[in-house]
């Protein structure tokens, strides 16, 4: 048999996590503050023998795009609502001796 007639007669078999029959359940329980160790059990409740690890690489891998969305915060409140003071610019990187010394020294504001 050449090459030609067995890609026509076998598909290609793409590789398939035991997982990922359960995908949305996974998710949402994930979603909901299930621990690994909860999804485990849920998983082996259903017959499939996992490990911790396998859960949390699986996550790590296809839970990305469905996890719960970030909800944006207004930068002039805490998520407590009390009002947070602006932040002082800190370069990142090598300073040079005027620039280590103007940040090591505390400001002076004239009011």
């Amino acid at each position: 048999m050449d090459v030609e007639s067995f890609i026509k007669a076998t598909p290609p078999r793409l590789p398939r996590s035991v997982i990922t029959p359960y995908a949305q359940d996974v998710i949402r329980l994930r979603s909901g503050g299930y621990t690994l160790i909860q999804i485990r059990e849920f998983l082996a409740s259903n017959g499939v023998t996992v490990s911790i690890q396998a859960v949390s690489a699986w996550l790590s891998r296809n839970g990305k795009a469905l996890a719960r969305p970030k909800v944006p915060q207004d930068s002039k409140t805490s998520p407590s609502g009390a009002a947070v003071a602006p932040t002082k610019y800190v370069p990142r990187g090598r300073l040079s001796r005027a620039d280590f010394e103007k940040f090591q020294k505390p400001s002076e504001d004239p009011e």
